[in-house]
């Protein structure tokens, strides 16, 4: 008998395991801005997310692929002193998910040689997909 509730104990033990690591909370952070201060403001959000254990996707549209964009002098955060590209790059290396809008990027005059390390031009799909799938959608 001991046996057996002792069997039981350690089946619900990693089950609850498996639940917790499937109950990872994901951020998706939309960016159309790569002003001064909303572009540095949702990098560090997400960077900031990613410290806490969560699962972090930006993605960069309309104005806001200039982040990833080599040759764009970044915006700096006031509160930490590091540009965009700085933050993205440690976000990326942090196991965020950087992804940027094709046509929004090429609407700016630039292709995917032009990107940083680390961001991954998506599609309709993978956006969509992204929306979907995260626990929260979160825009600048």
């Amino acid at each position: 008998m001991k046996k057996l509730l002792l069997t039981l104990l350690i089946g619900l033990g990693l089950m609850s395991s498996a639940a917790i690591a499937e109950d990872k909370k994901s951020i998706f952070v939309n960016v159309t801005s790569s002003d001064n201060i909303k572009a540095p403001m949702a990098v560090m959000f997400a960077n900031k997310g990613l410290q806490r254990g969560l699962d972090m996707t930006i993605f960069l549209n309309t104005e806001g692929v200039r982040l990833a964009v080599k040759g764009f002098n970044p915006p700096t955060n006031a509160q930490n002193g590091k540009n965009t590209h700085e933050m993205l790059a440690m976000f990326v290396k942090n196991g965020g998910k950087l992804l940027v809008c094709p046509m929004c990027l090429q609407s700016q005059g630039y292709d995917k040689s032009d990107l940083i390390p680390g961001a991954v031009i998506s599609d309709a799909d993978k956006t969509f997909d992204g929306i979907l799938s995260n626990d929260k959608v979160i825009s600048f």
